[in-house]
Parts: structure tokens; C-alpha cells; sequence
């Protein structure tokens, strides 16, 4: 028997994090990962401040994401928080594409 690979889902990352919104938009994440393999584009295209909250939730989706043999890849993502990003370290533990149906698109065409 084998597991199924469930469907990619697009989330939208909040704009702006507090602990509030870290807690909520975690409670999503892991509800989405109830299932084995779910792969997830978080959608950057609204993040406006990459503050140490929305860090530590990123994190947190991909530790997650880990724990379930899941995947998660980050698009539409704003000059300035990609900078961010890149200075903190994070956008190496991360797939980054310019558009949502890029990133859609590479979960179709795994490399091997």
C-alpha cells in the first residue's frame, strides 16, 4: 500500500504577523497536514513586514510540513521580504518562485 500525494494547496501568508495570527494561520497549517504529503505554496504576495513573528511561523510551517513528509514552497514574494529572507539565512531552507502557478507548476515536475 502506498500513500496517496495529496493536492498542492495555495495558502496566503498574513501580511503583517503578531502571535495572534501566528497561532491562528499554525492551526491551519496543521490541519492541512493532517494528511501525509501535503504540499503547500504560501503565497507572499500581501507580506508587508517580515518581522520575528512571521519568521518563526515560517519555521514553524516547515517543521510542520517536515513532520508529515510534507512540502512547502514560497512565491509572490515582495522584493523587501525577500531581502529580509536572504539576510536572515531563511530563503535557503525554501523553494522561491515569482509566481504561485510557477511554484503550482514545479510540484508537477519534481526533480529527480
Amino acid at each position: 500500500m502506498s500513500d496517496q500525494i495529496s493536492a498542492v494547496k495555495v495558502m496566503q501568508f498574513p501580511e503583517v504577523v503578531n502571535s495572534k495570527h501566528e497561532r491562528l494561520f499554525l492551526e491551519d497549517m496543521k490541519q492541512l497536514m493532517y494528511l501525509k504529503h501535503t504540499r503547500i505554496v504560501l503565497d507572499f504576495s500581501k507580506v508587508r513586514e517580515m518581522n520575528k513573528y512571521a519568521t518563526l511561523l515560517l519555521l514553524s510551517c516547515l517543521e510542520e510540513a517536515m513532520k508529515h513528509n510534507g512540502d512547502i514552497k514560497i512565491a509572490s514574494t515582495p522584493d523587501e521580504v525577500l531581502d529580509i529572507l536572504k539576510t536572515t539565512g531563511v530563503s535557503r531552507l525554501f523553494e522561491t518562485f515569482q509566481t504561485n502557478d510557477d511554484a503550482l507548476k514545479s510540484f508537477r515536475n519534481p526533480v529527480l
